[in-house]
């Protein structure tokens, strides 16, 4: 979403795609999702563990398995803290299991 260029930062920075519903895993659709991706535009990482815990507050982690998969291309630029945020995320009632998957990511994205 967006191109990376300083007029679409605000565009970018606003939005968090779903690619894969939420749903029991599907390996096929799950392959899929992944294949879709084309690394372009801001990366609001933090933006995105907040968007998860709104989007799966009534999933208790006592009675779900609450697996998450965030997908970009490098670190955050959206001027949010990912750090708290995923901190945030590990304290909440959702227990989640969190990976990271990183599409062309530079050095400064495996730091």
């Amino acid at each position: 979403m967006g191109t990376g260029q300083k007029k679409d930062k605000e565009k970018s920075c606003r939005k968090v795609e779903e690619v894969y519903p939420l749903s029991a895993y599907a390996p096929a659709a799950f392959t899929s999702s992944l294949n879709q991706f084309k690394p372009a535009g801001w990366t609001p990482m933090a933006k995105a563990a907040e968007q998860v815990m709104k989007d799966l507050k009534e999933m208790d982690g006592e009675k779900n398995t609450n697996i998450i998969y965030l997908v970009s291309d490098g670190i955050e630029t959206c001027g949010g803290d990912p750090v708290k945020a995923m901190k945030s995320l590990g304290a909440s009632n959702l227990k989640p299991v969190v990976n990271i998957i990183g599409y062309q990511v530079d050095n400064d994205g495996l730091s």
